[in-house]
């Protein structure tokens, strides 16, 4: 057993000679192959995460970090100004800059270390100022073609939608209104309504979602959070969860908010009333208290059906 524990940590320990060893060559991709290796059989030093992460900076693997670097803070391990500090360096690299501004506003608001913050904010002025130059500046901004978004994936999508939508960009009109025709992705979708309406598109438009279509004039859609699914849906529930179930208000919440991203603009012909107290019952049942699950049967298949659409969509 001893011989067992003493040739184990040799193993380790060489790891992390090889691991220092690549680093200091430059040899990036075999440090990060090693290194996935070394972590299925040990726990790494903040030092040797460090290395990782600047290996994977160097090979320009931005998602990567962000994934790592969240995973680790979720879980509570290693050093946490140093994962926020690479997740923050990473979204500024990959033009991500919105995000590192709204993460970095959350994280500003609470008691931190000083140079914790100082870091933060360099950070965030590197956004700003990215965005500052893509707004004014835009002969230098990549244009993308309507092969180069069939092309992106479900968060490149987003990402882009998310910025003409912010930019208020009228040059995407054409390429959206022609793409949102054969989208699939209820997110991707929404999200294109949302930039149609900071057009001001004034178009008629026919949607689909849920198997439910309709025409609406983008110009004239609401705010998501002027959506009825939560600016009048969500108190009422409050109110009934605040006298029957308080515990289950986080996941109501949290249920609304997901909802509303899938059947915006979509409002079916329920009172507020009912569809907060199909949701109170709804959300009871799934912690299995009894109820009666005739009670707003219209309504709770309506609910089944939001919640089975965004199982399979993020299967």
């Amino acid at each position: 057993m001893d011989n067992k524990v003493s040739s184990h940590r040799r193993f380790i320990a060489k790891m992390e000679r090889d691991l220092k060893s690549y680093y200091d060559e430059a040899d990036s991709k075999s440090f990060v192959k090693t290194y996935n290796t070394y972590t299925n059989l040990s726990q790494p030093s903040d030092y040797i995460e460090e290395l990782y992460y600047e290996s994977l900076l160097d090979l320009d693997e931005s998602q990567k970090i962000v994934e790592h670097a969240l995973k680790r803070m979720n879980q509570g391990l290693g050093d946490y100004e140093m994962h926020t500090n690479f997740l923050l360096e990473a979204l500024n690299s990959a033009g991500r800059h919105a995000e590192v501004l709204e993460f970095s506003e959350q994280l500003l608001r609470e008691d931190i270390p000083h140079e914790f913050r100082f870091g933060i904010q360099q950070h965030r002025v590197r956004a700003e100022e990215s965005i500052h130059s893509f707004i004014n500046n835009p002969e230098q901004r990549i244009k993308v073609t309507k092969e180069d978004f069939q092309n992106f994936d479900f968060l490149d999508k987003m990402t882009f939608l998310e910025d003409i939508t912010e930019l208020v960009d009228l040059s995407y009109k054409d390429l959206i209104l022609q793409e949102i025709k054969d989208e699939n992705e209820p997110l991707v979708y929404t999200q294109m309504l949302l930039y149609l309406r900071s057009i001001n598109y004034k178009g008629s438009l026919e949607i689909t979602k849920l198997g439910e279509t309709m025409t609406v004039q983008p110009s004239q859609l609401p705010e998501l959070d002027k959506f009825y699914l939560v600016s009048d849906v969500l108190p009422i529930l409050m109110d009934i969860l605040d006298a029957t179930n308080p515990s289950l208000k986080d996941e109501a919440e949290i249920m609304l908010y997901g909802h509303l991203l899938y059947i915006y603009p979509f409002k079916p012909d329920f009172s507020n009333e009912d569809i907060a107290d199909a949701y109170a019952h709804y959300l009871q049942d799934l912690i299995g208290q009894s109820y009666d699950k005739n009670n707003h049967h219209e309504i709770r298949a309506w609910i089944e059906k939001i919640d089975k659409t965004m199982i399979e969509n993020e299967q």
